[in-house]
């Protein structure tokens, strides 16, 4: 039985024609942004709920914009000081976390460190961190999605932003993620970070858009506020019943690696079996928060993901993917038929006519991988030493 999704959902779809792919998925950002720090899974340092999601579809269709503003709209009225910024630099996000809500808020400080971030309009980060004030953005995003403790440079600081627990709900257009997306972002691991959500049903459609629906709106809230408070007295790691465990181990088995040939698919891959675990805490705090994850929720967890891995495969193929996957076989190819006498560094550039920037992507895939080496060498003029690709054998 549900405990918030059912009536977000409701409130949802009565307020937009956007997918209802794109309303479930608010919703769970926001029972993502109520359980930060309050439940997780003892697997390591643990398993955090933090996810980020990412809406994706054409230019101007779907309500992309509208469904993360609803899920915004319930946070700001539960638990408004976990709402992060959406235009920021490394250093300012810094700033914000450290410094405790605003006066009258309802808890410490220390829940700036447990928000989310949302982005109705992602292409804009995008475009930022092709700038150089921006340079920093995606790694920074990476830290704080691993959880990692968070400490930019900062003019006479030193402080970190210990144990950050940070969601994500963007969305984004494909010409955007086309044009603006940088390759090593397929592979430096930055996209595989996301989860990506496309529509799959044919939507409702509204000649005019509803008013919202106010009092759909008050019952999503009352129920996520039930939750929050349930969790706030309840704190600590969830377990999971054996069962659940079976389900997930025959999903990861039947998840054949060995059928995969692309290496960002690869990563994407192992990225979307740990989100499994994520969805499951999620679900099962929808349906009991008091109960271990059980292989209901389990269940629909792996739903969601088949669903997600489907809409990252597509994502991939029409913004850009396919082309990288073409110049890494291309630059492999031409390694691997000068064998150990080698290919110079600069003849690959000019002849795939590469940007210096897509050959270190390429080149850090085919390394991480132990295809090729790069060596230095003396040039046949005798001048100054030249980086040669090898292909290791």
């Amino acid at each position: 039985m549900s405990r918030f999704l059912s009536s977000f959902e409701t409130y949802f779809q009565k307020s937009t024609d956007a997918p209802k792919e794109f309303g479930h998925t608010a919703g769970l950002s926001c029972l993502s942004t109520v359980t930060l720090g309050r439940r997780w899974i003892q697997r390591g340092k643990g398993l955090h709920p933090n996810i980020f999601w990412i809406l994706v579809a054409g230019s101007s269709k779907d309500r992309k914009s509208t469904s993360v503003d609803l899920a915004e709209g319930v946070i700001k009225v539960v638990e408004p000081e976990r709402v992060g910024p959406n235009d920021f630099t490394p250093e300012g996000l810094a700033d914000w976390m450290e410094n405790p809500p605003r006066k009258g808020a309802s808890s410490s400080g220390k829940a700036r460190r447990k928000i989310t971030i949302f982005d109705s309009e992602f292409g804009g980060f995008l475009v930022r961190c092709s700038k150089s004030f921006g340079m920093g953005l995606p790694s920074m995003l990476c830290q704080l999605y691993d959880c990692q403790d968070f400490n930019p440079a900062r003019r006479g600081r030193c402080t970190s932003i210990v144990d950050p627990r940070v969601s994500l709900l963007a969305a984004c257009a494909y010409g955007m993620i086309e044009h603006y997306s940088q390759p090593e972002f397929w592979v430096d691991g930055f996209w595989a970070r996301f989860v990506f959500v496309t529509p799959q049903a044919p939507k409702q459609v509204y000649l005019l858009q509803p008013v919202t629906a106010s009092q759909d709106f008050d019952v999503a809230c009352a129920a996520l506020m039930d939750l929050r408070r349930e969790l706030k007295n309840s704190r600590g790691a969830m377990q999971i019943v054996p069962a659940a465990e079976h389900l997930y181990n025959a999903y990861a088995t039947s998840f054949d690696e060995s059928k995969l040939t692309d290496p960002v698919v690869v990563a994407q891959r192992e990225r979307y079996l740990r989100v499994v675990w994520k969805l499951a805490t999620l679900y099962q705090i929808d349906d009991n928060p008091q109960h271990p994850i059980g292989p209901v929720a389990v269940d629909r967890a792996i739903s969601y993901v088949s669903a997600a891995w489907q809409a990252f495969l597509k994502v991939y193929s029409e913004t850009g993917g396919n082309e990288f996957a073409r110049i890494l076989s291309r630059v492999e190819e031409r390694v691997k038929a000068a064998g150990s006498e080698g290919v110079p560094k600069r003849v690959i550039l000019r002849a795939f006519h590469l940007k210096s920037g897509m050959l270190t992507a390429v080149l850090d895939v085919l390394m991480k991988f132990g295809a090729v080496q790069v060596q230095q060498r003396s040039s046949a003029s005798g001048g100054h030493p030249q980086d040669v690709l090898v292909w290791r054998s």
